[in-house]
């Protein structure tokens, strides 16, 4: 056990995490009919066409900041029983799963992979591990309030430590990969 957190207790979490994003994928393909699937494309777009015109080093700290904070806020907010952190992968997961259902239809499996998986490859684990911490800091919250013993405080700290050490970095690669890899591999494939 390092820090409060033992290897099973967060493996279990990261299971936990992983089992509910693969469900919500899978909500989410089946939740794709073309109306949402037009309506939550259209949002990505929308999105996407204000970060059109921007530099690619700026477009780059704006994915990485945006995914950072989330990343933190979903560790920190934990101590709400971990809530957060179920609703952030939830979400994740259906929009991927309906975002997946209208690429996969309009430009196929291949372009589709190779949109995702260069920096999603790195981004889904941290997910994962993100929503893991979220919810083990948030086991122990509700175990403070049945007032039973709870080290709320150890597993916040391990939480944020594994931020700064592990996720963030990680973000970081993601982004730059996202940036500057993956749009060239879509252009290859493309041609």
């Amino acid at each position: 056990m390092k820090n409060g957190i033992s290897n099973n207790e967060l493996r279990i979490a990261i299971c936990i995490s992983g089992a509910l994003f693969i469900i919500a994928i899978v909500f989410g393909r089946l939740l794709a009919s073309p109306a949402i699937s037009t309506e939550v494309i259209q949002d990505l777009e929308s999105t996407f066409t204000l970060l059109k015109g921007v530099h690619p080093l700026l477009l780059c700290l704006i994915i990485f900041i945006n995914n950072a904070l989330k990343s933190f806020l979903v560790i920190l907010f934990g101590i709400l029983a971990g809530i957060p952190g179920l609703i952030f992968v939830y979400a994740n997961g259906v929009i991927i799963g309906i975002a997946l259902s209208f690429a996969v239809s309009a430009k196929g499996w291949q372009l589709t992979v190779a949109s995702m998986l260069p920096h999603g490859i790195i981004e889904i684990p941290l997910l994962l591990i993100t929503v893991a911490l979220s919810l083990l800091i948030g086991w122990e919250s509700l175990r403070w309030l049945m007032r039973k013993q709870s080290n709320t405080k150890s597993k916040l700290s391990f939480g944020i430590a594994t931020y700064l050490k592990l996720i963030l970095p990680g973000l970081l690669l993601a982004a730059l990969i996202e940036t500057f890899a993956t749009p060239l591999i879509v252009t290859a494939l493309s041609n």
